[in-house]
C-alpha cells in the first residue's frame, strides 16, 4: 500500500507583531485609527503599488443590515448566508470563530484596510507600505484561527484567499534525502482549501489526505505554516494514485 506523507517545508519564518507596543524595542505605538497619524497615510498610493487590491473594510453585516436596514430581506440573506462556512471564509473581513470569553472578541479587532494579494509582488508592497508607516499588519487565508491572530483592530491585512494555484510535481524527494523514492505531490499557494484540493485530486486521478473541515486552508494552522506562506514557502502534500470520495468527508 502506498504511504501518505505530509511534509511541511519551514525556512525563514518571520513572526510579525501586531499588538501595538507590544516590545521594548519598538520606538513607538503603532499608527491606528483615530490617531493623528492615520490622516497622513497615503493609501491611494499603496492601492496603485498593488494594481488596485487595495479595500476599505466593514463588518461583514454593516452595509446589508446597518441602520434601518435590519429588518430588510438583503439583511436576513446576509444573516443567513453566514452560516455557510464557505461564505465566511470568502470574505476578508469575516471569521470562522468570534471569539474567547474574556480574551479576544473579533467585532472589537477587526482590520481597517486589506490587500487581497494576487503575487508574491503584492505581499511585498503591503509588508514594505506597513513598514514604512508603522501599521499593524495581519495576514489571513480562511479566518479559521482560534486565537483570533489574523485579526487587529486598524491593522492592514493581507488577505491570501485569492491565491489559488495547484501545481504537480510527478516525483518529489526532500532536500534532505535526494536518494529516496520519488512520490506525486502538488505545491499548493497560501488560499488553497481542502475542498480545492480535494477537487483537484479526483481531477487527477489521486487521493489527498487531508482534513474533514475541507474549508480550512491547507497551510493549516497560524504558527506553522500562515507566515511561511507569505513568505512563498510551501507545504507539498504527497498523493496515491487512487481517488475515494469517503476518504474526503
Amino acid at each position: 500500500m502506498a504511504s501518505h506523507r505530509w511534509i511541511v517545508v519551514l525556512g525563514g519564518c518571520i513572526s510579525m507583531v501586531t499588538l501595538a507596543c507590544s516590545r521594548q524595542s519598538l520606538p513607538q505605538c503603532r499608527c491606528v485609527p483615530p490617531s493623528p497619524c492615520w490622516d497622513s497615510i497615503p493609501w491611494e498610493s499603496l492601492n496603485s503599488t498593488v494594481g488596485g487590491k487595495l479595500m476599505r473594510l466593514d463588518q461583514p453585516l454593516v452595509k446589508k443590515c446597518g441602520g434601518d436596514k435590519i429588518a430588510s430581506p438583503a439583511c436576513a440573506k446576509a444573516v443567513a448566508g453566514l452560516d455557510d462556512e464557505f461564505t465566511v471564509t470568502g470574505l476578508p473581513n469575516a471569521y470562522m470563530h468570534t471569539g474567547l470569553f474574556n480574551v479576544w472578541n473579533t467585532s472589537m479587532n477587526l482590520p481597517t484596510y486589506a490587500v487581497a494579494a494576487k503575487s508574491e509582488a503584492d505581499i511585498q508592497n503591503s509588508v514594505k507600505f506597513a513598514v514604512r508607516h508603522n501599521l499593524r499588519l495581519v495576514v489571513k487565508a480562511t479566518g479559521h484561527d482560534w486565537y483570533g491572530r489574523s485579526a487587529a483592530a486598524g491593522a492592514l491585512m493581507i488577505w491570501t484567499h485569492l491565491r489559488k494555484n495547484i501545481t504537480a510535481i510527478a516525483s518529489w524527494t526532500p532536500e534532505a534525502n535526494r536518494t529516496s523514492r520519488g512520490v506525486p505531490a502538488v505545491t499548493v499557494e497560501s488560499g488553497v482549501q481542502f475542498s480545492d484540493l480535494y477537487l483537484w485530486g479526483m481531477q487527477h486521478g489521486h487521493l489527498v489526505i487531508g482534513g474533514t473541515c475541507d474549508s480550512v486552508g491547507v497551510g493549516g494552522c497560524w504558527y506553522c505554516c500562515v507566515m511561511t506562506f507569505v513568505m512563498n514557502i510551501w507545504v507539498r502534500v504527497s498523493l496515491t494514485p487512487h481517488s475515494s470520495m469517503s476518504a474526503f468527508y
